[in-house]
């Protein structure tokens, strides 16, 4: 829905004094509205982008804000396996999430170790026109980046969809019948992860090799 200019300004303005008095919540759901106008109403993309160090904020204080639930480390733990103890539960997060959110810098954990795990939901919203990702959680844009949209005959499929699979260094397995491309090959243009869609498996979103083409 448009807003216009001067809702623009002031909404703007508004973030970044929310961001100052470390109003988080308020702000965050300000600032997802804000970007969605500001793409509905045509602005540039080198423009929109430049609400991404808003976005960084709100992700360095994600914890502050977001649903979360406390755990004690325990015996035997480690990033991975709590991933995937909550995941039991139905609740889904990464390892470099929950790193982030708990504000740590290396993956190692300590047996007695408080950690916040995050319960609310992310999101990746896509502008393929636009040619922009955004990550939210809560209804928060806390990542905001270019993004390529498909090729010729490959255009980038509209709708909702579900992200199954997310693999690190992935391998490439290209349609034309040719052989598996390994991570680290020049040939393999997925980069350094694939977030695989369950609805349409041949498409997900990926990394590159060739930056300087997005």
């Amino acid at each position: 829905e448009s807003q216009g200019p001067g809702w623009m300004v002031w909404a703007e303005a508004a973030v970044c004094q929310a961001v100052e008095k470390q109003n988080f919540a308020t702000g965050g759901k300000l600032l997802g509205r804000l970007l969605s106008a500001m793409v509905n109403d045509g602005y540039e993309s080198v423009r929109v982008l430049e609400l991404g160090d808003l976005a960084h904020r709100f992700m360095a204080n994600a914890s502050g804000f977001v649903a979360s639930e406390t755990y004690t480390v325990q015996s035997g733990d480690s990033l991975w396996k709590i991933c995937r103890d909550w995941k039991k539960k139905e609740v889904y997060f990464s390892s470099g999430w929950l790193k982030a959110f708990n504000g740590k810098a290396r993956d190692s954990i300590r047996l007695g170790e408080t950690m916040k795990i995050p319960t609310g939901p992310l999101t990746v919203i896509i502008w393929r026109e636009a040619c922009l990702l955004a990550l939210y959680v809560d209804g928060t844009p806390i990542r905001l980046v270019p993004a390529s949209m498909g090729r010729l005959g490959e255009e980038t499929p509209l709708g909702s969809f579900t992200i199954g699979e997310c693999l690190e260094d992935p391998v490439y397995w290209p349609q034309d019948g040719r052989s598996a491309i390994p991570f680290g090959n020049p040939e393999n243009p997925l980069g350094t992860r694939w977030l695989g869609f369950v609805e349409e498996s041949g498409y997900g979103i990926h990394g590159t090799n060739t930056p300087d083409t997005i």
